[in-house]
C-alpha cells in the first residue's frame, strides 16, 4: 500500500507541481541550451521545432515534449495548446527564441520580401506564440515571458 501511495505522490508531483517551460527555436544553438538548462533544473520543457528530424532527436530526451510547428503560421496556436493542456494546463515560462538570420545590406539594396519574412518570424511569430500561451501562463502562480532577439532583428544594421 505504501508503494502505491509513493507512486501516486510522484505522479501528482510530476503533473501538478513540476514547472513547465515552452521554448521556441529549441532545436539548436541558444534554444537547445535553454532546453537543457531547464531540464537540468527539473523542469518539463515543451520544445517548439520546425522539422520532424529535430522533433525526433528531442523526443529521446527525458522531460522534453517536442512540438512540430512553425511560428510563422497561425496554426501554431493549436500546436502549442494541446501539449500544454495535457501537461496540467499551466505554463511557468515562455522563451520566445525562434529566429532566422538576415543579410546586412544597404537600405537601397534591401529586399522588402526578406524584411517581411524576418518580421513575420521575429515579431509576429513571437506575438502568435505569446497569445497562444497566455491562458496557460495565467494559470501559473508566477510566470515569465522572455523574448530573445539578435542583432539581425535590428533594422539599424540593415539601413546602415
Amino acid at each position: 500500500m505504501y508503494e502505491q501511495f509513493r507512486f501516486i505522490d510522484r505522479v501528482f508531483t510530476i503533473v501538478f507541481m513540476q514547472k513547465t517551460a515552452l521554448v521556441t527555436g529549441a532545436s539548436r544553438g541558444l534554444g537547445l541550451s535553454i532546453v537543457e538548462e531547464f531540464r537540468g533544473r527539473g523542469w518539463r520543457v515543451v520544445a517548439l521545432v520546425r522539422t520532424a528530424e529535430d522533433a525526433a532527436i528531442l523526443a529521446g530526451k527525458e522531460e522534453v515534449v517536442p512540438v512540430l510547428a512553425d511560428i510563422r503560421s497561425p496554426q501554431v496556436s493549436g500546436a502549442i495548446s494541446q501539449p500544454l493542456a495535457c501537461l496540467g494546463g499551466s505554463l511557468d515560462a515562455l522563451v520566445n527564441n525562434a529566429g532566422q538570420g538576415g543579410k546586412g545590406v544597404k537600405l537601397d539594396h534591401l529586399d522588402t520580401n526578406v524584411v517581411e519574412d524576418l518580421l513575420n518570424t521575429h515579431c509576429l511569430g513571437a506575438i502568435r506564440v505569446t497569445q497562444a500561451a497566455l491562458p496557460f501562463l495565467r494559470r501559473s502562480e508566477s510566470s515569465a515571458v522572455i523574448n530573445i532577439t539578435s542583432r539581425f532583428a535590428s533594422l539599424g544594421l540593415l539601413a546602415d
